[in-house]
C-alpha cells in the first residue's frame, strides 16, 4: 500500500515551486560539482540530466495553471510571446561573462584539469578567441536555434532550446487541445510519440496542473472525496490522500 499525498495552495502565486526550483538549482550545482571534482562518488538516479527534467516538468506546469483556471487562450498568446523575451537575459549576461574570462585570462582550465583530469569533455577556453559578436549571437538567437556545444561559450545552455521549444509546445498542445474534455488519451498519444525526447516532461507538467487547476481536476478531486480518497484539513489548500 502507497499513500501520496499532494498538497498544493490554490493562491494565485504557487509557493511551493518556488521551492522546488531552489531544490532543483541546488542539485545541478552538486550534480556538477561531484562530476568534476568527486567522480569517484557514485552518481547514481539524482544526476543533473535528471534534475534539468525536474526544471522541465515545472515549466509545463507553470506555463499552464493559469489557463486551466479559466481557459482563456489568450492567456497562451501572452504567454508565447513573451517566452523568449522572459528567458533570454539571465544566460546572455552568462555568455558575456565568460567572454569577459575568457577576454582577461582569468580561467584557471590547465589547474582544474591537472588535478582532476576529468574536464576533457568541457570546453577548452584557453585556446579560444574571444568574439563578442559570436557571443552575442550565441546569447539572443545560437543557444535556442543552432546550439553546438563544442564552439559554445557556455555548453550547460545545451537546455535552453529545450526550454523555448517545449514552451511553445505547451502553448500549442493547449490551444488544440486544452478545451477537449476527455484528455488523457491525448496526453498519452503525445507522451508516446516522443518518448526519445526531453519533451514529455513538460507534457508531465501540463498534467499536474490540469489535475490541480482544471474543471475536470476539480471533479476528479470531488469524486476522490466522495469516495474518502480525499480529505480537505484547509480552507483555500487542496490535499489528496490517494491509496494505491
Amino acid at each position: 500500500m502507497v499513500i501520496l499525498h499532494w498538497k498544493c495552495n490554490l493562491n494565485m502565486r504557487i509557493n511551493f515551486i518556488d521551492g522546488l526550483r531552489g531544490l532543483a538549482a541546488l542539485g545541478v550545482v552538486l550534480a556538477h560539482y561531484c562530476e568534476f571534482f568527486y567522480p569517484i562518488i557514485p552518481r547514481g538516479f539524482y544526476t543533473a540530466s535528471f534534475v534539468v527534467c525536474e526544471f522541465f516538468i515545472i515549466s509545463g506546469f507553470v506555463l499552464s495553471y493559469r489557463f486551466w483556471q479559466n481557459q482563456n487562450s489568450e492567456i497562451l498568446t501572452s504567454a508565447a510571446l513573451r517566452r523568449y523575451v522572459r528567458l533570454t537575459p539571465a544566460p546572455l549576461v552568462s555568455i558575456l561573462f565568460v567572454y569577459v574570462m575568457i577576454q582577461f585570462s582569468l580561467f584557471q582550465y590547465v589547474e582544474v584539469f591537472q588535478m582532476t583530469g576529468i574536464v576533457k569533455f568541457m570546453p577548452n577556453y584557453v585556446n579560444y578567441v574571444p568574439s563578442l559578436t559570436q557571443a552575442l549571437y550565441e546569447g539572443l538567437w545560437g543557444m535556442y536555434f543552432s546550439f553546438d556545444a563544442s564552439t559554445s561559450y557556455s555548453p550547460i545552455l545545451w537546455t535552453m532550446q529545450f526550454e523555448l521549444k517545449g514552451s511553445l509546445l505547451v502553448a500549442a498542445f493547449l490551444a488544440l487541445f486544452g478545451k477537449v474534455r476527455n484528455r488523457l488519451p491525448l496526453y498519452i498519444i503525445f507522451i508516446i510519440i516522443s518518448i526519445d525526447t526531453l519533451y514529455p516532461t513538460f507534457i508531465f507538467g501540463v498534467m499536474f496542473s490540469d489535475l490541480l487547476y482544471s474543471k475536470e481536476g476539480k471533479q476528479l478531486h470531488e469524486h476522490l472525496k466522495k469516495n474518502k480518497m480525499v480529505v480537505d484539513n484547509n480552507v483555500g489548500h487542496r490535499n489528496f490522500f490517494v491509496v494505491i
